[in-house]
């Protein structure tokens, strides 16, 4: 089965330093008569590594009811397309993304996609500049010779540094573009397989929900060393809650945001889990997606 390409690059990156690369010719771009003076098109601003802090990366565990009774209580397995927005937010702050297969027995192997955590604008590197205030146009003529010869100065060391500043931008949209390639390739084989797998007509005879809690614990609860921060992390489950197998109750030991996509009135087991309820898996990954969004916002202010 062949694929589009639905995976977009990581536009926060890309728009913020295309726009730090747009300012730096702007500022060059106007003159006010004189062609050693230049007039800023705004009132200038420092860049600083406070500007654009990292975002925390995600790590996602979707579990599918693949029993007999879940369309019979109107739980509808969602499509791979349906789970693009994940992708998107893989895309743009990395992490990993896992399926879990709710069925007889829940301890299978999880199918797994990781996104390293994208390149971030190097603010370390960059100057912090301000085009220089151009010289008076009036007055002792000794004086404004004075500060025209002081004014070029300060404005050829600005432009140096802006030249530097393109040179640092140019290499971490080069950075950002070859990784979101490598990502996209990596996504594109991941949807192969989730295609495969959401679309197969195997339907489970019993139902291990506390199995698949212990399973997607296991996940979540996996050393955090390998990313720059501690991830956020999320457990989407789509399922009618019914437990048929009876396993020990079980209950997430790592800090997680449960959200049940459910269309019946009876909740199963999750009656004994916090979690945030949905009628449909579109309204509950919006929901994760702005909450992650939110949270980053929040993280930056």
């Amino acid at each position: 089965m062949k694929t589009r390409n639905i995976y977009r690059p990581s536009w926060a990156n890309l728009l913020f330093a295309s726009s730090l690369l747009l300012s730096s010719a702007c500022m060059d771009a106007t003159f006010s008569g004189n062609p050693n003076v230049v007039t800023p098109h705004a009132s200038p601003s420092l860049i600083g590594p406070d500007s654009f802090p990292n975002g925390s990366p995600v790590k996602i565990v979707v579990a599918v009811d693949f029993s007999g009774s879940a369309p019979n209580n109107r739980i509808q397995r969602p499509s791979a397309d349906d789970l693009q927005p994940l992708f998107e937010l893989l895309l743009e702050f990395g992490g990993e993304l896992a399926i879990l297969m709710i069925c007889d027995y829940s301890d299978r192997p999880l199918l797994r996609a990781r996104i390293p955590e994208p390149p971030q604008i190097p603010f370390d590197n960059l100057n912090e500049t301000i085009p220089p205030t151009p010289p008076a146009t009036t007055g002792n003529p000794f004086k404004l010779a004075e500060q025209q010869t002081d004014y070029e100065e300060k404005l050829r060391v600005y432009r140096e540094k802006q030249a530097e500043n393109q040179q640092v931008l140019a290499v971490f949209e080069d950075d950002l573009a070859r990784h979101q390639e490598a990502a996209g390739l990596i996504l594109e084989a991941f949807h192969l397989d989730l295609v495969e797998l959401l679309e197969s007509r195997k339907v489970c005879q019993t139902t291990d929900i506390w199995g698949s809690v212990q399973r997607a614990d296991l996940f979540l609860a996996e050393p955090t060393t390998a990313w720059s921060s501690p991830p956020s992390q999320y457990a989407v489950f789509i399922t009618d809650g019914l437990d048929t197998v009876g396993q020990t109750s079980a209950s997430f030991t790592s800090e997680v945001q449960l959200l049940l996509v459910n269309g019946t009135a009876s909740l199963g087991i999750f009656t004994k889990l916090p979690h945030h309820k949905f009628e449909s898996t579109g309204s509950a990954l919006e929901h994760l997606v702005a909450e992650h969004i939110k949270k980053e916002i929040k993280n930056e202010s």
